[in-house]
Formats: C-alpha cells, sequence, structure tokens
C-alpha cells in the first residue's frame, strides 16, 4: 500500500464532455494533463510555480513520465490527483502520482523534470529551496521499467502535424500533452479499437517551435497478450528527435 507523505497535494477533477474520446472515455492526453495540472498547483502552493520562476530567469520542462492505468473515468466522473516531491539529484527533481476514482486506485504515475534557464534553454542545477522540498526516504508510487525509453528502428505507421500558436506553452515550445496526443494517433484507429491504453511512459528529448512540422512514427513492437508499441516523434526539418513513447495496449 503507497501511503502519500505529509506534504502531498490533493485535488479533484470532474471529467468534461471535451475531455472524452470517441470511446466514452477520457483522453490520454487529457488524463496526462489532469496529473501536470495537479502538479502545477502544488508548484504554486510550495512557492517554485512557472510564473515565480520567470521571475528569475528561469523554468519548469518535463523530462519524462510514465502513467500505468487501470480504469479510464467517464464524463462527470470525479476523480481524486495526489502528487507529492519524490526525490531529487543535481540535475533533476522527481514527483510521483496517485489517482483515485470511487473510491479505488485507476493510475500511478512518476515523472522527471529539470529547471533550465530561459535564455541559454539550458539545464542548471536544482536550486537549494528545490532540493529542500525532497524527503531523505521519498515514497514512490511508480517507477520507470527501464533506465532509458529506447527507440524506434522502423517506423510502420506515420502522420504529420504542425505546430500552431495554440499548441504552445507559456515556454514558447509545443505543449506536453501533445506529444501524447500525437503519439496515439499514429497507431491506425481500427487497431486501437476496443482497447485500452494501460503504460505509458514519454522521454522529451529536445523542444519542437512554432510552426514546426512534426512526424509521428511508430510501430508494433509485441502483440502476446498486450500490445507493445514503440513511437517516435522527430521534427521534419532536421529528423532531430523530440520524444521517444512507449505505450502498452490490452
Amino acid at each position: 500500500m503507497i501511503t502519500p507523505p505529509e506534504n502531498a497535494h490533493r485535488t479533484q477533477f470532474t471529467v468534461r464532455g471535451y475531455e472524452i474520446g470517441k470511446e466514452s472515455r477520457i483522453t490520454p492526453g487529457a488524463f496526462v494533463l489532469l496529473l501536470l495540472e495537479a502538479a502545477g498547483q502544488h508548484a504554486f502552493k510550495l512557492g517554485m510555480s512557472l510564473e515565480t520562476l520567470h521571475e528569475q530567469n528561469i523554468a519548469w520542462v518535463l523530462n519524462r513520465i510514465r502513467v500505468r492505468f487501470s480504469a479510464w473515468p467517464k464524463v462527470r466522473e470525479e476523480i481524486k490527483v495526489t502528487t507529492w516531491p519524490s526525490g531529487v539529484d543535481r540535475m533533476g527533481a522527481y514527483r510521483d502520482y496517485l489517482v483515485h476514482a470511487n473510491g479505488q486506485i485507476i493510475a500511478w504515475g512518476t515523472s522527471s523534470w529539470a529547471i533550465i534557464d530561459s535564455t541559454t534553454r539550458k539545464a542548471v542545477p536544482m536550486p537549494d529551496n528545490v532540493r529542500n522540498l525532497h524527503p531523505n526516504t521519498p515514497v514512490r508510487a511508480l517507477t520507470y521499467a527501464e533506465r532509458i525509453v529506447r527507440g524506434l528502428k522502423q517506423a510502420e505507421h506515420e502522420v504529420k502535424f504542425r505546430v500552431r500558436e495554440e499548441d504552445l506553452d507559456t515556454n514558447h515550445h509545443l505543449n506536453s500533452v501533445h506529444y501524447v496526443n500525437w503519439a496515439m494517433e499514429a497507431i491506425p484507429g481500427d487497431v486501437r479499437e476496443g482497447k485500452c491504453l494501460r503504460d505509458l511512459d514519454i522521454l522529451f528529448r529536445a523542444e519542437a517551435l512554432y510552426h514546426d512540422t512534426v512526424t509521428s512514427k511508430t510501430a508494433l513492437e509485441s502483440s502476446e497478450q498486450k500490445q507493445v508499441w514503440r513511437h517516435l516523434l522527430i521534427r521534419e526539418t532536421d529528423q532531430h528527435e523530440l520524444a521517444r513513447v512507449e505505450s502498452t495496449w490490452e
């Protein structure tokens, strides 16, 4: 049993109609967005919000997030997200999540964050006030299955997207939630029909900017019991990797 620490933040959301996909349940992108919203709320309470960091010419960036799902809420269902700082090292901070619905845990998550200099876009060491927020003995809701997300060798399907102004976040790069949506979009709809996403692991490797064209590629790696898809998002102009994703469906 996972017992969140005393400094954990708890917030409740009601699933809205526009967060529901054609399967009549919340979409993966919307689900991840609620986790990130809870993280942002907690950062604000702790005095480490994006707005506060911008005043110091630094900013949070999400490096990686993994979520394991056991159920998917439907429209107007209430879910409770609990999140807390779960570890820190010289260049990274970690944050974990539990999601409850109808008295049951329906998702477990973990994420890795860096702080960058807003001018140079380079990572900087974690400030002492961030390091002091993290316990000596961290409580973990989930860990990464592998040290890194492995790359895609040969694509079977791909789709292209162009970054719009409304796709940008306050750091002026493609919002993290679109990486989720665009990675999933490359899996043919008839293949996903009737299946649920059970595990999602995203490693962010570079920024996409306004008017960039992003190619989302994917291939089925394993279909024994569960389908494991490997994804790659690249920038069209220079073929630079933007993100690696692994998704597991059943």
